[in-house]
């Protein structure tokens, strides 16, 4: 039971992680977006968009600064509790994974298509509806498996299940990224 929980929460993250990771406004628009951090007396968020731009110097247009900060927004206890160590190590850890599964966030799809069938478990009672090849990973944390993309589904109220694409095809409105209701727009193609 621990396990499912846990798979839950980890899909739910991913997926929302994965719908607004994307910016909806493009690539960083770093002049008009710095002027209005510096407004909003954030020099520090200019600070940390260079950062993320020094650290992903190859990124795809497809994953943004201000897409990160959407996506962070959803969870406000992220790298907001426990000692400033603890906070850092939390970022650190979040970033090097999604480095790590986008090979520097350059991929929105993972790369091996040989395993894409290898990610239907046929034991769960609502199997593989989409195809057996259709769980693959996607997006900054490469949400795979039926059973994650029912699970994220779920908790999104949206059937990823019987279309797992919807994920990187389309990105819910901002209404829908926090409470899983609302009008899908189509997403940047990758």
């Amino acid at each position: 039971m621990r396990s499912r929980i846990l798979g839950l929460l980890t899909a739910t993250a991913s997926a929302a992680a994965l719908m607004t990771f994307a910016s909806p406004a493009s690539a960083d628009k770093t002049d008009k977006a710095d002027a209005s951090s510096v407004r909003q007396g954030g020099r520090g968020v200019h600070r940390q968009r260079v950062q993320f731009n020094q650290m992903f110097p190859s990124r795809n247009p497809f994953y943004t600064y201000n897409g990160l900060t959407a996506a962070l927004s959803a969870y406000p206890g992220f790298t907001n509790t426990g000692s400033d160590t603890v906070r850092k190590q939390e970022a650190a850890a979040f970033l090097a994974n999604v480095s790590h599964e986008t090979g520097g966030l350059v991929h929105i799809v993972e790369q091996n298509q040989a395993n894409y069938p290898h990610y239907c478990d046929k034991t769960q009672p609502y199997g593989c509806p989409a195809g057996n090849d259709k769980y693959y990973g996607r997006g900054p944390i490469q949400l795979s498996w039926n059973f994650n993309y029912k699970a994220a589904g779920d908790a999104l109220g949206i059937d990823l299940l019987h279309n797992p694409t919807w994920s990187r095809t389309t990105r819910p409105s901002p209404g829908r990224r926090a409470s899983g209701t609302g009008t899908p727009r189509t997403a940047p193609a990758p």
